[in-house]
């Protein structure tokens, strides 16, 4: 501990077009991610838009509040590109054009045989003292400046090169701690915390989804084993999986299937191929993806499923036995290991007093049984749509898990 002292660490994203809307901030939560647990102690997001005036008052400020600023985005060649400018006024540092920037930025537009346009002379003037940092992807380098006591990290904003450059800028970077990743499904933040609330819980962080919820946790190595039983045994109906990365639903249910060698096979109703691009959104999916059926109309659940037509016309598209029955039918249809069946109302219409919007019923059908969950969810049709995929997966999950493996 005492050779890697914590930093207090600012994040700073450069552009308006965060402000407005046009993108989305992802590097600032990619960065608070690559950092977690280290010496570099994250204690602020700020974005600022390109205001000259602004970031000379906010490099100004963060510097005699942090030891660490790391600055992403306005580096390229235009006008409203102000950081590098903006840093030399704040501390008074003349610029100079860098030899190494301007011969990685030759080279970068001879290896793709293009003329470098004089604008982009611009990139490799930095401020004088600054220490170059190479950017392997793109044309304009990082750098690093030393003022007084902080310490002002300058990388471009695209995210692909940021993520290439922040190895290169922190190769001594030191974990204190090992994250524990917990992840769940079917229970919000806030009863996640009140049924863990006995528990002495470490430094740690949420992220939530309709997909999942992930519970990250930095705990010292003497705890770890206690903090993962202890959090097991007060939430272990929810978990889907534990570990020091995050892992999604379907990359879990994957791994499942490829160590069994199992395949599985869906019938969507409501949600119309959602379930099926989940599952294939994955490289190597066709190891467990066998087949899927969109059955929108009565007719292609029983065509593709064999779902009784006097079932329907007595009980109606959205019940367990339809379900049931589609995920049993495309199951024996393909000679998957699995079937699962989504059927519902997602809405804005078609809803009832007897089966309002955001009725679904899913199920799944394996090895000779049958399991359901009559659901009812709220929100968009999108919404709806996510949370019965979701909760169909993790049913897939829990009934994979109960099953030896032969």
């Amino acid at each position: 501990m005492s050779q890697h002292p914590a930093l207090r660490t600012c994040i700073l994203s450069q552009g308006s077009e965060i402000l407005d809307g046009s993108i989305q901030n992802t590097n600032a939560r990619w960065l608070s991610t690559y950092f977690a647990g280290s010496q570099y102690t994250i204690a602020e997001h700020i974005t600022i838009g390109d205001d000259r005036e602004h970031l000379i008052a906010t490099y100004r400020r963060l510097s005699s509040e942090y030891d660490v600023i790391i600055s992403t985005g306005g580096l390229g060649p235009t006008d409203d590109d102000l950081t590098t400018e903006s840093i030399a006024d704040a501390f008074d540092c003349p610029l100079f054009e860098d030899p190494t920037a301007l011969r990685e930025l030759e080279a970068h537009y001879a290896r793709r045989q293009r003329i470098m346009p004089d604008n982009t002379r611009k990139m490799v003037l930095l401020p004088k003292g600054a220490e170059y940092i190479d950017n392997p992807l793109g044309s304009a380098c990082g750098y690093r400046l030393n003022v007084e006591t902080c310490s002002i990290y300058v990388f471009p904003g695209v995210p692909t090169e940021l993520y290439a450059m922040i190895p290169l800028a922190f190769p001594n970077l030191t974990h204190l701690s090992s994250p524990i990743i917990f992840a769940t499904f079917g229970i919000a933040e806030s009863h996640i915390i009140h049924k863990l609330r006995d528990i002495n819980l470490p430094p740690h962080a949420f992220h939530a989804t309709r997909r999942g919820n992930w519970l990250t946790m930095y705990p010292p190595a003497e705890t770890r084993e206690q903090l993962i039983t202890e959090v097991s045994n007060h939430i272990g109906e929810y978990l889907f999986d534990i570990g020091t990365t995050k892992r999604s639903l379907i990359d879990v249910v994957a791994e499942e299937l490829w160590s069994r060698n199992e395949m599985i096979a869906t019938a969507e109703s409501c949600t119309a191929g959602k379930l099926s691009s989940w599952f294939t959104s994955i490289s190597g999916s066709s190891g467990y993806y066998q087949e899927g059926a969109i059955v929108y109309s009565n007719e292609a659940k029983h065509k593709y499923c064999g779902v009784s037509t006097e079932l329907i016309n007595t009980q109606g598209a959205v019940c367990k036995q339809v379900a049931v029955d589609l995920a049993r039918g495309i199951q024996q249809r393909s000679g998957a290991a699995w079937g699962m069946g989504i059927t519902g109302i997602a809405g804005p219409g078609g809803g009832s007093p007897e089966k309002p919007v955001g009725t679904v019923h899913i199920a799944v059908h394996g090895h000779g049984q049958s399991h359901h969950a009559h659901c009812k969810f709220n929100g968009t049709r999108d919404q709806i749509t996510d949370q019965a995929c979701g909760k169909v997966v993790f049913m897939l999950l829990k009934a994979i898990q109960d099953q030896p493996q032969s």
